[in-house]
């Protein structure tokens, strides 16, 4: 029996590496949104910590040195949230891309397996055929 060699293997090739592409791209921007999400989460630890250590402490300069410091770290987790936001934006887009990569690289393993069950049956349907016809020649060769 012959392999099944589907038509558009080289296509399907290369939509599962446009698909690839794309879910690299969307790891990294995930990667991106996980670690602007731990650095304002650390900022607002760090934030909280500040203002503990500014009550028990009675140096004037000290603590106008740490409500300096809280506010920049307010400052810096407010330009981190909006940059969080566009990166959420373009984690949308680039997940749509992917997803529209992955349909095109689905539709064709679809029509490969198909292709290959149909392929499959002809050829059982042949062995069969083949076999039938063996067994009406043994048994002509028998009768005469």
């Amino acid at each position: 029996m012959k392999r099944f060699q589907f038509r558009l293997k080289k296509l399907l090739d290369i939509r599962r590496y446009e698909e690839r592409e794309w879910e690299i791209k969307l790891a990294k921007v995930t990667g991106a949104c996980i670690n602007l999400k731990n650095r304002i989460e650390n900022n607002y630890l760090e934030s909280r910590r500040s203002l503990r250590e500014r009550a028990v402490i009675t140096d004037l300069e000290w603590q106008r040195a740490l409500s300096r410091y809280q506010q920049r770290l307010e400052q810096e987790c407010g330009s981190l949230e909006k940059e969080l936001d566009h990166k959420v934006l373009a984690r949308a887009g680039v997940e749509n891309e992917y997803l529209a990569a992955s349909r095109k690289r689905k539709a064709l393993d679809k029509l490969e397996g198909k292709q290959e069950a149909a392929y499959f049956r002809q050829q059982k349907r042949e062995e069969v055929k083949a076999l039938d016809e063996m067994g009406l020649r043994k048994g002509r060769d028998n009768n005469a």
